[in-house]
């Protein structure tokens, strides 16, 4: 079957666009980015690229579509430095899948942790969207796989399902994230409610990852508390205002509340000593904390 011709295609994205309540411009970044992602696919099943794993805002956009906050750009792991991964990239966009190309803008800024891309998309020859891409080494064994937007509802080849990091590993870091006082991310903030309230709880689980990820980063201890800083609210505002979603700042901050109020019990029902002691993570490391 043909690929849909440029104008067709911009006709069916304005109607999904406005049956799903966002910008023509946020369906058309969704499209683009789930293509880029079916080309590193192809790439990996040819043993051209490693595995790889989506993290960040775009994996809660798979996930929660537009109930999740606007990303502005792609988090991809991938389990190799990223230097020696530009080169396997670079060839890996020479791939076009269902009438879509890529390619790169300027010049990759180092960033330390990862490198940033400027990645232009287009269809059938014609630009469709530009888009910022993260690379980064990492871990890809806790990956989950999530169901995509049906492309094929716009006459283009149905993707693959999505690599995304695990929601057990996303809620830990995030909520590292959101409680450092090294960080500024509010944002940080409704992406652990929702993940929390919208998917069963497995706190066992979570806890150990938790643990693990504030051992890991030694910037600040768990168990950590949650604060609204001075321009939190009217962050978080503009997001929930923007994304529709009929949930108040309050509730955001209670509900990550409650969370972390439930993660402490189960660190003190499953660590408790026979001496009325538990065990608590310190920057310094695992400590005795007397009851």
């Amino acid at each position: 079957m043909p690929n849909p011709t440029r104008k067709r295609l911009e006709a069916a994205v304005k109607q999904a666009a406005a049956t799903e309540g966002i910008a023509e411009r946020r369906m058309r970044r969704w499209i683009a980015v789930i293509a880029l992602i079916e080309i590193f696919s192809i790439a990996r099943d040819a043993q051209r690229l490693p595995a790889f794993l989506i993290k960040g805002g775009l994996a809660l956009e798979f996930r929660f579509r537009a109930r999740a906050r606007s990303s502005r750009d792609v988090d991809f792991v991938f389990p190799m430095p990223k230097d020696a991964l530009m080169d396997a990239l670079i060839e890996a966009l020479r791939i076009e899948w269902s009438g879509f190309r890529f390619s790169l803008k300027g010049v990759p800024e180092d960033r330390g942790h990862s490198l940033r891309l400027v990645v232009n998309a287009s269809y059938q020859g014609c630009e469709w969207s530009t888009f910022e891409v993260d690379l980064a080494q990492g871990s890809v064994d806790d990956s989950e796989f999530v169901t995509p937007y049906d492309l094929g509802a716009f006459g283009l080849m149905r993707p693959s399902t999505i690599p995304c990091l695990g929601v057990v590993e996303q809620i830990a870091q995030k909520l590292h994230a959101v409680t450092s006082p090294r960080e500024d991310r509010a944002r940080d903030l409704l992406d652990v409610f929702l993940l929390d309230t919208c998917f069963a709880k497995n706190d066992q689980d979570l806890l150990a990852a938790i643990i693990r990820v504030f051992a890991e980063r030694k910037t600040h201890p768990w168990p950590a508390r949650i604060e609204l800083r001075e321009t939190w609210r009217a962050t978080l505002q503009q997001i929930l205002a923007r994304s529709g979603l009929e949930v108040g700042v309050d509730e955001i901050v209670d509900g990550v509340r409650a969370m972390i109020g439930r993660l402490e019990d189960t660190l003190h029902q499953d660590h408790r000593l026979d001496n009325g002691s538990a065990w608590m993570f310190s920057p310094a490391g695992i400590t005795e904390d007397p009851v």
